[in-house]
């Protein structure tokens, strides 16, 4: 599956590089050269997302069997961008606060923290589901939580607990980055030890999470039943 993943990033690496560049000269325009009040906090929350959006349409466009033309797999990256904006800051949410606990001193608040993570595992899917599953506008939201749900259970969950913990891999490394930076005296540290990071992962990871999610929904053959009776 890894193999896999780094092939298909291999065969769209001009692309997804050129996004990660954009992603990280969106956020420095927004936090370095407007020095826009928590630019930064803010510009995570939409712009990170983007890309995450073109990964997982391209990747899933690459992975299927039956060729995708590229106009059609950019109209989906632009049309349900904003699902996937408000997914990811829904369980950026949910993950950060479970990340807190188990880095905080106090037994119960590690233990909340893992239980939280753990909840929050099968949500790794739902911003997959919102841009590559054909559903309703109206039931995009609640059915990408739903079918992620109802997808990461049994090996699909522990894939699930995976890519979760493959993605809390540059939260744990930036503190020791900004630490690092710190010491040097670099300049915009808290930029620097964050977003290019970030930048860099989110692409593998995504085309992973799209990969697993593949792999499970092929084996629901009832997804398309689901669909047909929900636009219904």
């Amino acid at each position: 599956m890894i193999v896999r993943a780094l092939a298909l990033v291999w065969r769209r690496l001009p692309l997804y590089a050129a996004g990660a560049a954009c992603v990280i000269g969106a956020q420095a325009l927004v936090a370095l050269v407007w020095r826009v009040p928590f630019g930064l906090a803010y510009s995570s929350f939409i712009v990170p997302p983007l890309l995450t959006t073109l990964v997982y349409a391209f990747a899933w466009a690459d992975s299927d069997d039956a060729p995708q033309g590229a106009s059609a797999t950019w109209e989906r990256v632009l049309d349900r961008a904003w699902a996937v904006i408000v997914i990811d800051l829904v369980t950026t949410i949910l993950v950060s606060t479970g990340l807190n606990g188990i880095l905080a001193q106090d037994p119960v608040d590690i233990v909340l923290g893992c239980v939280i993570l753990l909840i929050c595992a099968p949500l790794v899917f739902a911003d997959t589901s919102a841009t590559v599953d054909e559903m309703p506008v109206w039931w995009l939201l609640p059915g990408a939580f739903w079918r992620s749900l109802r997808t990461a259970r049994g090996e699909t969950y522990l894939r699930a607990i995976a890519i979760l913990a493959f993605g809390l891999i540059p939260a744990l490394l930036q503190p020791r980055l900004l630490d690092w930076m710190q010491a040097k005296d670099l300049a915009n540290a808290d930029f620097w030890s964050s977003v290019p990071l970030n930048a860099v992962t989110l692409v593998p990871i995504a085309v992973l999470t799209a990969l697993v999610y593949r792999d499970a929904t092929r084996k629901a053959p009832n997804t398309e039943t689901e669909t047909k009776e929900i636009g219904d």
